[in-house]
């Protein structure tokens, strides 16, 4: 039952610090979750937007992709 409270008051935290970063920054946002004791992944993961999601999965893919050695090849001419 603890660990249910704890997650209402954890999303709850994160919620008041989605509307802190759209009127402020991230930073802020940060700052209030690192001040009520919110674990750092957890707050950074919970920050970060849509776009920033995209290119994080863009990004692993790539690199996935390339150590298997199967990236399209691309003709520089």
């Amino acid at each position: 039952m603890n660990d249910r409270r704890q997650d209402r008051t954890t999303a709850a935290l994160i919620l008041e610090a989605l509307h802190m970063k759209r009127a402020f920054d991230e930073d802020a946002a940060l700052k209030l979750l690192h001040r009520k004791k919110v674990p750092e992944d957890l707050a950074r993961s919970a920050l970060v937007g849509p776009f920033e999601r995209r290119q994080v999965f863009r990004r692993q893919t790539i690199r996935l992709l390339g150590e298997l050695g199967r990236l399209p090849r691309r003709d520089l001419n």
